[in-house]
C-alpha cells in the first residue's frame, strides 16, 4: 500500500512521460528500480529492521552494493541482455574453462549451422530441492573446475559485460523470481496476474484522461488478459526460466505450473474466440433476417 501511494501504480514509462517526482528524482532512469533500492536502504537504518548491524563496516558497505545492483537489475530492460549472458555463463561453465584457457566466443559450434552444442547438465540429482551449499558448489560437478570468479577488467572476462559472475547469478535469480508469477500454481497465479492487469487498465485510464495513447497492455478497451498471458509465459517466462534450468538444473521445479497455466490460458482464449465468432456470425444472420422482411 505504501509504496503505490507513492509511486501510483504506474510503470517506468509512465513517470518519464509525465516528470513526475520520482522521474525527476531519479533522472528517468530506472525509476521504480531506483525508489526501490533507496527504500530498502532507508529501512534497513531503521533499528527494528537492521538485521546487518552487527557486521563490520565494509561488510555492510559491501552488502548494500550488492542489494542496490541486485533491484536495478530487475529492470525489464535488461531481461533479454541477461539471459543471454546467463546461456553464455552456462555454456563456459559446462565446458570447464578458466580465462585463461576459454571464453565464450571459442566455444565449439555445430559444423554448417553456427549453433552451440548441447549443454550437460551442471548437477545430476532426482532430488528437486537443492542442499544448503553454497552457488559455486551447485555448479562444480566432479573432477571439473567451474568456480565463479571475479574479473578486475572486462578484457579478462569469461562472458563480456559479467566481471562478478556470483553477483550476476544473484541478479538473475531475484530477476526470474520477479517475473515467475505464471510459474505459481493456477489459482495463485491468476489471482495476482488479474491484480497487475487492473493496475495496468488503471494506469490506462489515467493516459486516456490525459489526453495521451495508453501504454501498451494498458487499455482495458483492446487488451486480451488470455492473449498477453500467452505473451508473457512464451517470450519472457519460459525462456527465462530454461536458462535458469541449464545453471541449476536441482533447483525447485515450477515448469509444470507454468505448463498447465499455459495450457488453461489457451483454451480460454479459444473459447472467448468461439463465443465471439458466434456471436458475430448470429448478429450478421439477424441482420440478414430483417433486410429480407423488410423486401
Amino acid at each position: 500500500w505504501y509504496q503505490r501511494r507513492v509511486h501510483g501504480g504506474h510503470n517506468n514509462g509512465f513517470h518519464c512521460q509525465t516528470n513526475s517526482h520520482l522521474a525527476l528524482r531519479y533522472n528517468d532512469r530506472s525509476v521504480l528500480e531506483n525508489y526501490h533500492a533507496a527504500t530498502a536502504c532507508e529501512l534497513l537504518q531503521r533499528d527494528d529492521c537492521n538485521f546487518i548491524q552487527n557486521l563490520a563496516p565494509a561488510k555492510q558497505k559491501y552488502f548494500r552494493q550488492k542489494l542496490i545492483n541486485m533491484i536495478l537489475a530487475t529492470d525489464m530492460k535488461n531481461h533479454g541482455k541477461h539471459i543471454m549472458q546467463l546461456k553464455q555463463l552456462v555454456d563456459v561453465l559446462s565446458a570447464g574453462a578458466g580465462p585463461e584457457q576459454q571464453s565464450y566466443e571459442s566455444l565449439p559450434t555445430r559444423k554448417g549451422r553456427g549453433r552451440r552444442q548441447p549443454r550437460p547438465s551442471l548437477v545430476s540429482s532426482k532430488s528437486y530441492r537443492v542442499p544448503a551449499m553454497a552457488v559455486s558448489d551447485m555448479l562444480r560437478p566432479a573432477g571439473r573446475d567451474v568456480r565463479l570468479k571475479t574479473f578486475s577488467n572486462a578484457v579478462n572476462a569469461r562472458v563480456p559485460g559479467i566481471l562478478d559472475e556470483k553477483e550476476f547469478l544473484l541478479i538473475c535469480g531475484l530477476h526470474i523470481a520477479d517475473i515467475s508469477n505464471p510459474a505459481r500454481p493456477l489459482k495463485l497465479a491468476k489471482q495476482w496476474a488479474t491484480r497487475v492487469t487492473e493496475e495496468f487498465f488503471v494506469q490506462g485510464d489515467e493516459e486516456k484522461a490525459m489526453a495521451r495513447t495508453p501504454s501498451p497492455l494498458c487499455d482495458r478497451d483492446n487488451a486480451n488478459f488470455e492473449q498477453s498471458q500467452i505473451g508473457f509465459i512464451k517470450y519472457v517466462v519460459q525462456h527465462a526460466l530454461q536458462a535458469r534450468n541449464e545453471q541449476m538444473p536441482d533447483i525447485l521445479r515450477t515448469e509444470h505450473h507454468l505448463e498447465r497455466n499455459l495450457e488453461y490460458y489457451k483454451s480460454k482464449l479459444q473459447q472467448h474466440t468461439s463465443t465471439r465468432n458466434s456471436r458475430t456470425q448470429s448478429n450478421k444472420g439477424k441482420k440478414k433476417t430483417t433486410v429480407e422482411k423488410h423486401k
